[in-house]
């Protein structure tokens, strides 16, 4: 005789394991003997420059298929950062150690200049003026001076201070976490497609980061914003209305937090108990020229003691509004920060593990593209086969993209219980998805 019993129903995700019939990743690495601290790309002479920190060089190469180094130029001492010039005729670089900014000639391929500063520089940028902006580790007490700078190559290259209150001053670069010099810098400047506004984030301390917007008609800071867990690298939508930090999407005119990147928006499992890991805040992200869509990549290795390698291998396609995560595609490597995209929106350049990716997103289409009917089903199980009809199911499977692969299902059971997540329940880089699963009760059935 069968007893009375309580139905448990749990939820089965999908873990759908693509194996392509040509390739099992989106992209192709160049390495890099060095490290990489930054890059940006000129389209206009088909070119990558690579900021390369350990071996006080501009690296050039070539975008023409296959993608090769063609020069380096040596500069001062730890660059570290580099801004293109609105006439793109040069490319400012920051060189750390040295108190200086190099003017590289990009016809020329070689320094013609440089300013001496009144203190190290990590960040620059550009603005559709012309004069560079920088920040610095200050001077003075407190590092309260010098903060921030302005190089005018119009003006026989003077140097003029920006009164600012905050942004607090950026410490000095740490030691490359893993190696990876861009995530020893400790600030970074970005300026908007237009070249109105100059975004950027300074971390004046290990536990603070400051983020503002700098106007460049009035050469003035317009509003900054202390907020914990973000990172250095910066994305800015192609209007320039709103921006990436790390993790989080902000509102350019009121620096309001309008999303953050959470597990719990994806269609997908990625491990239960994890969420993007805040405390090593890794990877990057990019708009699509026509901000439609934001692509990135964070850390999703669990939060542990001791720390776990960090895993950036994911490059997702967001809504730019709220960060839904609409699918991702497989990186050959690790993405380490700073990604750079045509203007096309063809192709993306990104710095990476060993040097960098070079990710042709615009025919994503041309591999294979998982898509599930459903990504989570109700199943449940009694031994009076009460629930017979709903032990079992099935899940269409098709591919949007081309190509071959094979798929399987996993049934994932998440706990309930635990560490909260970025945005659910608990608040930053936790483990449970949204807030959790809520585990229903029905009724006794009698047998």
């Amino acid at each position: 005789m069968c007893k009375a019993v309580q139905l448990f129903p749990f939820l089965l995700l999908f873990l759908v394991l693509i194996r392509p019939g040509h390739a099992a990743t989106l992209g192709t690495v160049t390495t890099v003997v060095g490290s990489v601290s930054d890059i940006i790309l000129d389209e206009s002479r088909r070119r990558l420059y690579l900021v390369n920190s350990n071996a006080n060089r501009l690296e050039v190469y070539s975008l023409a298929n296959p993608i090769r180094l063609i020069n380096t130029i040596p500069t001062d001492s730890l660059p570290l950062t580099a801004a293109m010039s609105p006439d793109q005729k040069f490319l400012y670089v920051a060189a750390h150690n040295a108190s200086s900014l190099n003017i590289v000639d990009l016809d020329l391929l070689a320094v013609v200049n440089r300013a001496s500063l009144p203190a190290r520089p990590e960040g620059v940028g550009v603005g559709n003026d012309g004069r560079v902006l920088i920040t610095t580790i200050g001077t003075g007490v407190g590092n309260s001076q010098n903060t921030l700078l302005i190089y005018d190559p119009n003006d026989n290259g003077a140097i003029d201070t920006v009164v600012v209150v905050p942004p607090a001053p950026a410490i000095p670069p740490g030691a490359p976490p893993a190696g990876r010099a861009f995530l020893s810098n400790r600030s970074q400047l970005t300026a908007s497609a237009d070249g109105n506004y100059i975004i950027g984030v300074n971390i004046p301390n290990n536990n603070q980061r400051v983020v503002f917007v700098y106007e460049v008609a009035s050469a003035t800071v317009l509003r900054s914003r202390i907020v914990n867990n973000i990172s250095e690298v910066l994305a800015v939508s192609p209007d320039g209305k709103k921006f990436m930090s790390g993790l989080t999407l902000f509102d350019t005119e009121t620096l309001e937090v309008l999303a953050q990147q959470n597990l719990a928006n994806a269609p997908y499992p990625i491990q239960p108990g994890t969420n993007f890991n805040t405390l090593q805040n890794q990877g990057g992200s990019v708009f699509t020229p026509d901000g439609g869509a934001l692509l990135s990549a964070f850390n999703i290795a669990p939060g542990q003691n001791p720390a776990a390698r960090p895993n950036i291998s994911q490059l997702m396609l967001n809504d730019p509004d709220n960060l839904l995560i609409r699918l991702a595609y497989q990186m050959p490597e690790n993405l380490v920060g700073k990604m750079v995209m045509t203007r096309d929106g063809a192709t993306i350049y990104a710095i990476s593990e060993s040097g960098f990716v070079s990710i042709p997103i615009g025919a994503a289409s041309r591999s294979p593209i998982i898509d599930l009917a459903q990504s989570v089903l109700h199943l449940a199980s009694d031994q009076c086969g009460v629930t017979a009809d709903i032990r079992k199911s099935t899940v269409a499977v098709t591919n949007t993209g081309t190509g071959r692969f094979s798929a399987s299902a996993q049934v994932l059971q998440l706990n309930p219980t635990g560490p909260g997540g970025l945005g659910g329940a608990g608040g930053a880089g936790g483990g449970q998805i949204g807030g959790g699963i809520v585990i229903v009760l029905p009724p006794t059935i009698p047998g």
